[in-house]
């Protein structure tokens, strides 16, 4: 409510003295964090120590999970075409290392010390060594904030992932977006990666303490839990519909694209993150033109017409420039949204978690989900770029969009999936911001 508030009129937003203090003392903080090595292994590339387990306290994440989760938020960041790109918030290198070999120039930034050390230490093992002999890799102390520092490279890539749940508030966020697009040459991008819904924070909590649960714990009990971790949440989880504000009210901004995690693994990295990326016009964004956008419907999902079956043929036989899809149930989610509604309505038949476990599976898989990963891996194999993104209503229904972008006209672009649907839910022109009801 702070963040999409403060959009609504948007000037030049500062961090408070109060965050850029909290921010000062995060430095030795992750220090703590990253020095724990609590999940070193063989790959100097995956060392993802620091990073909490929600799921299962003081044991770290699987390493498959991870290698996923950093190998699919590295093709986004890839698909941005990075030649001179920053990383703000480096942490243990895992995404610079796979990035940088790809770029010309690469700043990379943490303000952990250890982290940064960590990193220069990597690179001098004799595949790396490259990056620095080679004037490709730095690596500086620094915070999200601070973008502005390293205009003078020429940017025309921006990477923040896994960052945004630790800023202090929503101003902060703002001003790390302004900050990044200011410091982007014109046509520039700025990912901004693994944000946290905070449409599904129960999904989240719900699935966390259910999963720690014992199996004789009564449905009652759960529900205090699930609403005690909900209301002590610490990090930032943002509404979506903060950056569909953002068009037209900072200079310069031509477009915004959102698209939920991909991956095959149900996880917390995977089921309740989205990324972001904004889009910097060409030329002086003080004379940017009104960007153009392809027209394109959403057709209502049904279960039997968008088969994976009837979708492959629709795209191979017709091959449209833009397909796109609303209103299927999130398969990485049923299981959640299955059990938030019984929780709410205070309608669930069970008395202890165990056999609240499996009623909510059941209710899950009767919602006919599908796997977003399928969506994704279908338009990859047919030569379709695709975005996903959570209906604006219901985070556990989903919009999908397939485009063939050899087919999109030169000097048009196709809107977000998420972007569309809302305008298309809230009838709004796709000039500018999405004019949100006042509920929203």
């Amino acid at each position: 409510d702070e963040a999409v508030g403060m959009a609504g009129g948007l000037a030049k937003v500062m961090s408070s003295k109060k965050d850029l203090e909290t921010i000062a003392s995060w430095g030795a903080i992750y220090d703590s964090a990253y020095s724990s090595q609590n999940a070193v292994n063989d790959d100097p590339t995956l060392n993802f120590s620091g990073y909490d387990n929600s799921f299962m306290p003081r044991v770290p994440h699987e390493l498959h999970v991870v290698k996923e989760w950093v190998e699919r938020t590295c093709e986004r960041s890839m698909r941005l075409n990075p030649v001179r790109c920053l990383e703000l918030g480096c942490g243990n290198g895992m995404i610079l290392l796979r990035v940088a070999p790809k770029t010309k120039r690469f700043i990379a930034c943490d303000l952990s010390e250890t982290a940064c050390d960590y990193v220069k230490d990597i690179i001098k093992r004799p595949q790396y060594r490259f990056l620095k002999e080679d004037g490709i890799l730095e690596v500086e102390l620094g915070g999200a904030h601070e973008a502005m520092r390293f205009a003078h490279e020429k940017l025309d890539c921006i990477i923040c992932n896994g960052v945004s749940m630790y800023f202090p508030s929503a101003a902060y966020l703002l001003e790390v977006v302004q900050t990044a697009m200011d410091a982007l040459e014109p046509g520039g991008k700025f990912f901004l990666g693994d944000v946290r819904c905070n449409k599904v924070i129960n999904h989240f909590h719900g699935a966390a303490q259910l999963y720690q649960a014992a199996e004789d714990m009564s449905v009652d009990e759960l529900r205090q839990k699930i609403n005690k971790s909900v209301k002590y949440e610490k990090e930032l989880l943002v509404d979506p519909e903060l950056f569909m504000l953002l068009p037209g009210r900072i200079p310069g901004l031509a477009a915004v694209e959102m698209d939920i995690k991909r991956g095959k693994y149900h996880s917390e990295f995977s089921m309740y993150r989205y990324d972001v990326t904004f889009i910097k016009a060409d030329g002086d964004k003080k004379f940017a033109k009104e960007t153009k956008f392809v027209d394109y419907t959403i057709e209502e999902y049904d279960a039997e017409t968008h088969s994976m079956a009837n979708l492959t043929e629709k795209l191979t036989k017709e091959k449209p420039a833009v397909f796109a899809v609303g209103g299927m149930v999130d398969g990485r989610l049923a299981m959640c949204e299955s059990m938030v509604c019984k929780l709410r309505d205070m309608n669930a038949m069970s008395d202890t978690c165990k056999d609240f476990l499996e009623e909510v599976m059941t209710g899950g898989a009767a919602m006919e989900p599908v796997e977003p990963e399928d969506i994704y891996v279908l338009g990859e194999s047919l030569g379709y770029r695709t975005e996903i993104f959570w209906d604006v209503d219901c985070p556990a229904k989903m919009d999908c969009v397939f485009i063939d972008d050899k087919q999109i006209p030169h000097g048009m672009r196709v809107e977000s999936i998420g972007m569309h649907a809302a305008r298309h839910k809230f009838e709004t022109t796709n000039s500018g911001a999405i004019v949100l009801p006042d509920h929203l």
